[in-house]
């Protein structure tokens, strides 16, 4: 059998052509799955978005408890400050008192 034998092109040429059409059917899979991870990829791209968008509000969110804890802690050492300051004031006028009273007694 030579090269030149037709039934050998025949069979030649019928090999090729099978395997172009399985190189199209994998190419075409191929393109397939590529399309189906570029959605996905969009897809976690605009969730990944979202995420970006929700820590920036958590974060303002977050900042404005923080600034208001800081806030409410300084009202509440002023308060504590004022108390003892009054405490101390009650401690002295009690001493007066006291005072006045042991020498009314005497």
């Amino acid at each position: 059998m030579t090269t030149n034998d037709p039934d050998r092109l025949d069979r030649i040429e019928s090999l090729l052509e099978r395997s172009i059409i399985d190189s199209n059917e994998r190419l075409s899979r191929i393109e397939g799955i590529v399309q189906s991870n570029a959605q996905i990829i969009q897809s976690n791209a605009r969730s990944i978005e979202a995420m970006g968008t929700q820590f920036e509000e958590t974060k303002r969110l977050a900042d404005r408890v923080f600034q208001r804890m800081d806030s409410l802690t300084q009202q509440l050492a002023a308060i504590v400050s004022s108390r003892n300051e009054d405490r101390d004031l009650l401690r002295n006028i009690k001493a007066g008192i006291d005072k006045l009273l042991r020498r009314s007694e005497q």
